[in-house]
């Protein structure tokens, strides 16, 4: 929690800077170093070098200057006016660069002096909002600071609703064990051998005298002692 308040702290602080006086490369610089991306990645896409900023360098009059973008993590346009933003992100979405999958962005971020359009290229999800409204907002682009969380898709009703309280489970563990992100394939093998073990129990594959036996004994077990 200590963190997010922190987080949400530094883009506030942003947001006043910007509002305040609004410039494009603070905007860019800024807000992705909040958000867990390296300094030195940030100065090199500003100075275009095309190994870091892999953006379209065509221009045009509605836009401030060139694009900007960094792979895995967001593609920027700027604009000079607000009522251009929401235009211009499906103008950004038909991109080559955006569509090709080696640069695998996780957003499309287009900005103008008093407005921002962010576009959620994995969620296909859209926030259009003011510049004061971004520490409000500050969630939404948590995912490229601490990545995305795991999810089970299925077709089957029934499914959906155990891989849903799955994916919970899974996130309740990781918090009250002290699991991080990076450890995450750590717990979902310790759940798959977990469920594993039910099954067995429940259709006999385990030959075990005591009835239940893992049912009885799973409740001393935690996440960290089988990892």
């Amino acid at each position: 929690m200590a963190k997010e308040q922190d987080l949400s702290i530094r883009v506030l602080e942003l947001s006043k800077k910007l509002k305040a006086k609004w410039d494009n490369d603070v905007f860019f610089s800024e807000l992705l170093q909040i958000y867990g991306t390296a300094q030195r990645s940030v100065e090199q896409a500003l100075l275009n070098d095309r190994s870091v900023n892999v953006a379209s360098e065509e221009i045009d009059d509605s836009m401030a200057r060139t694009d900007l973008a960094i792979r895995q993590r967001a593609y920027f346009r700027f604009l000079k006016r607000d009522e251009d933003v929401m235009t211009s992100l499906d103008i950004v979405k038909k991109l080559k660069e955006v569509n090709n999958q080696k640069n695998r962005f996780q957003y499309i971020i287009c900005a103008a002096p008093n407005s921002l359009c962010i576009y959620d290229l994995v969620l296909h999800d859209s926030l259009y909002l003011d510049i004061d409204d971004l520490p409000d907002n500050y969630l939404f682009l948590m995912p490229l600071k601490e990545g995305r969380k795991e999810k089970i898709v299925s077709s089957q009703e029934a499914d959906k609703k155990a891989c849903l309280k799955l994916t919970n489970l899974l996130d309740t563990l990781a918090k009250h064990n002290n699991i991080q992100h990076n450890e995450m394939s750590k717990l979902n093998s310790f759940i798959r051998r977990v469920l594993f073990c039910f099954f067995a129990e429940d259709t006999g594959i385990f030959s075990y005298t005591e009835d239940n036996m893992v049912t009885v004994n799973y409740s001393v077990l935690s996440p960290n002692s089988l990892i």
